[in-house]
């Protein structure tokens, strides 16, 4: 693992989440093993030429977000409309 950080430096990568730019480091996204975005680290790693252009991912860029800031943080941030959703998803009486 360590050997991987070292390899990534302070190089940055650039994912296209369902049409939207997310930027971050590869050593971010080498924090969790044996996930996709590790993945994707750990390839660069071993081949320096793999190009940041293609990471496209059909998924909701605003989850991704949540994503992203689990992987720079070890937390889940939740945003705070589905703070606002919950109540009338779990039928939890206002006020």
């Amino acid at each position: 693992m360590v050997r991987i950080y070292a390899a990534l430096g302070d190089e940055k990568v650039t994912l296209n989440v369902g049409g939207i730019i997310h930027k971050t480091y590869y050593r971010t996204l080498a924090r969790w093993p044996g996930t996709r975005l590790f993945g994707l680290a750990y390839q660069h790693a071993i081949n320096p030429d793999t190009k940041a252009a293609d990471f496209f991912f059909d998924q909701d860029p605003n989850v991704f977000s949540s994503v992203l800031d689990y992987y720079r943080h070890g937390q889940l941030y939740i945003c705070s409309l589905c703070i606002m959703l919950v109540p009338s998803v779990v039928k939890i009486p206002e006020g």
